[in-house]
């Protein structure tokens, strides 16, 4: 999974992000951060680690500081944070 992934970035063309895919690039590390989080915890993540770092590599190519799954080892707490303001949950009664 995560070596289709870095082959995937790794074959985006020069210039994209700037050109057809704008803003495409915040997705693309957004759902990267998502899988690094889901990963760190994962019991078998020794076995991953140096796809891992085949995604960094990729993800250097558009400047992108990916971080290692050894940075994290418990989930992210951000989702608490995403739950307050316009993003929290609304009760709709019928």
């Amino acid at each position: 999974m995560v070596v289709t992934i870095a082959a995937q970035i790794q074959s985006i063309p020069s210039g994209s992000f700037e050109t057809e895919l704008p803003e495409f690039d915040l997705f693309y590390l957004d759902e990267i951060e998502s899988l690094r989080a889901n990963l760190a915890s994962a019991p078998w993540r020794e076995q991953v680690i140096a796809q891992w770092k085949r995604l960094q590599a990729a993800g250097k190519t558009w400047r992108w500081d990916i971080d290692g799954l050894e940075a994290s080892t418990r989930p992210d707490e951000s989702d608490e944070e995403d739950e307050e303001g316009e993003y929290a949950p609304v009760v709709v009664e019928l």
